[in-house]
């Protein structure tokens, strides 16, 4: 009869001890980047194309790495698309425009420029009446075509390398400027 007292006793304790009500929390998680509550619109924009006076340069990266104008040009107009369609369904700001029409360049193709000048961000940004400025600056394709070959055809091995900064010229400064790698 001791026993049965004992783990009726052990039981009601640990019962005791439970917790009765479930609590459930939820949290959201922080932006990456923090932008200013202020900033209400953006533009996008591509710089990632090389300057005419480093063609040489541009067309012998090109050969280097089995790439095309084509390609880098499609591949840059779908980066652009992509982050402006993210930026609208976040809801984060009242307008976002791709300006596809503006003719910015960088040295070369393949390389992270310099930070563009502060009078050129003030510009599209007053021009297009934004807050912010998404900047692509670099966009890179790296191919190779390994030594094997498959029965369909050729493996082609791609690497994507694309690189943002977000301008604000309010505050005239960089908020934040980021590299993706991705292997495709």
């Amino acid at each position: 009869m001791k026993i049965p007292a004992t783990l009726l006793g052990i039981v009601i304790t640990c019962y005791s001890c439970s917790s009765t009500n479930l609590m459930s929390l939820s949290v959201t998680e922080p932006a990456l980047v923090s932008l200013p509550p202020a900033a209400k619109t953006a533009v996008v924009v591509n710089r990632s194309r090389a300057a005419d006076d480093s063609r040489t340069v541009d067309a012998i990266h090109r050969t280097v790495n089995a790439e095309s104008k084509e390609l880098n040009a499609e591949g840059s107009a779908a980066s652009i698309t992509g982050l402006t369609d993210a930026l609208i369904s976040s809801n984060r700001f009242a307008s976002v425009k791709a300006l596809t029409d503006l003719d910015l360049r960088s040295y070369a193709t393949g390389v992270f420029p310099v930070t563009m000048s502060w009078d050129t961000v003030e510009k599209i940004c007053r021009d297009n009446h934004a807050d912010l400025l998404f900047s692509l600056e670099l966009f890179d394709v790296q191919s190779q075509v390994p030594l094997a070959v498959m029965s369909m055809g050729r493996v082609l091995n791609t690497k994507v390398n694309t690189g943002w900064r977000i301008y604000d010229p309010a505050s005239r400064s960089v908020l934040d400027k980021y590299v993706y790698y991705s292997d495709l």
